[in-house]
């Protein structure tokens, strides 16, 4: 069994893009790209002899738990050394459990405080990075044969989990706040609302060719977001995302 793509991005989700032991960022913007340091860490080793084996048949751990949410952690290439030396003194399984415990609560409160106090400035990075993605194309309005439903249908649709449907909601706190924005933004150029639904609407078709449930969420998130290790980016780039994920004729399927 291999770590499947979901999980991977829900990891990377999770950890704020910084290594849980030491916070060193673990992805970084180079030339418009996104550059991956991080490294999937097991807690239970997955491989016969490795750090802590003789922990998964005292403990009762099978296969399938390996591979899982539960047993990962993202770390930077210096910790995910340091865990696995052996013998094993200090990174024992309950001590990195408690870490990744730790690391990951300090990341959603973090994102929780952040959507809170989401500034204007923040909308209008994460807004126009959208819409520049769409620079050489030309701005048009294209007819949809989507049917609008409920969000809790969309999220149903397409099986996003708990855990996205909570981060939806969390964006949505803001609606009203991403709504005087574009208000604001309407008076200067009045297809400012449109632009941003559409291009918005075009990564979506892009990438649901690839992706799908949370996997599909969190890409189009790493697509907004220009600066994947900023938590508080990040809060406005998911409240964006939700509000266009409600508004728009998208996720319907």
């Amino acid at each position: 069994m291999s770590v499947s793509n979901c999980v991977i991005k829900t990891l990377f989700a999770k950890s704020g893009n910084v290594c849980a032991i030491c916070n060193t960022p673990i992805t970084f913007e180079s030339n418009g790209d996104i550059k991956v340091l991080g490294e999937i860490a097991h807690i239970y080793p997955k491989e016969k002899g490795g750090a802590r084996y003789e922990d998964i048949e005292k403990d009762g751990i099978d296969e399938a738990f390996i591979n899982s949410h539960a047993n990962l952690m993202v770390l930077c290439p210096n910790c995910h050394s340091k865990i696995d030396k052996k013998p094993v003194v200090v990174y024992t399984v309950k001590y990195l459990q408690a870490i990744k415990k730790k690391h990951e609560e300090k990341v959603q409160n973090k994102f929780e405080q952040n959507t809170i106090d989401i500034k204007i400035s923040e909308l209008d990075i994460i807004c126009k990075k959208i819409i520049s993605s769409r620079k050489d194309e030309g701005f048009h309005v294209v007819s949809s044969d989507f049917d609008i439903i409920g969000i809790q249908e969309k999220i149903n649709k397409n099986n996003l989990s708990k855990n996205v449907a909570s981060d939806i909601e969390l964006g949505l706190s803001q609606a009203k706040l991403i709504e005087q924005y574009l208000a604001e933004m309407n008076q200067i150029d009045i297809l400012f609302a449109i632009n941003l639904g559409q291009a918005f609407k075009d990564i979506y078709n892009k990438l649901r060719k690839l992706y799908n449930g949370d996997e599909l969420y969190y890409e189009i998130m790493n697509n907004a977001c220009p600066n994947s290790s900023s938590i508080s980016l990040r809060s406005a780039t998911n409240a964006v995302v939700a509000y266009l994920f409600h508004e728009c004729e998208v996720f319907e399927k």
